[in-house]
């Protein structure tokens, strides 16, 4: 079953990533954070397609380290940027549900195990990212 609902889930955020991006765009854009949005609109839709792509691949092979490494690379790189937890936090959680919307609607099977799944990779993404930038902040102090 787990093989099956994986697939499924798969093909559906392939299938829908077009409109799991605009819809994570439009919220984000009526929050006005300061990194993303209209202001850096490529940047922003490239980062969303970014995300999106890792969390198939994670569902593809079953796995988390894939968003694991992922967040570990971005997190680096958004600290020496000057990002804020919050707003990189506020984008994980806008994707999230804007895959949560879609699949409600949807007709896909196993329902609850496809969302509890999404749930679980972007729950270990965002902890990663408090994890990483706690540990930054500590190395280069205010």
């Amino acid at each position: 079953m787990r093989v099956k609902m994986n697939k499924e889930l798969r093909d559906f955020l392939t299938q829908n990533k077009d409109l799991i991006i605009a819809a994570s765009f439009d919220s984000i854009c009526k929050r006005k954070l300061n990194y993303y949005g209209n202001n850096e609109k490529e940047d922003t839709l490239h980062k969303l397609k970014s995300l999106l792509e890792v969390i198939v691949r994670c569902i593809e092979n079953n796995e988390k380290s894939e968003i694991v490494a992922y967040i570990h690379a971005i997190s680096k790189e958004r600290y020496k940027n000057g990002y804020i937890l919050f707003e990189i936090q506020t984008v994980i959680n806008y994707i999230e549900e804007n895959i949560w919307n879609l699949l409600q609607q949807s007709s896909i099977g196993h329902k609850v195990e496809a969302l509890k799944l999404i749930s679980s990779y972007l729950g270990v993404a965002k902890q990663q990212l408090a994890s990483d930038f706690i540990k930054y902040s500590k190395k280069n102090p205010a």
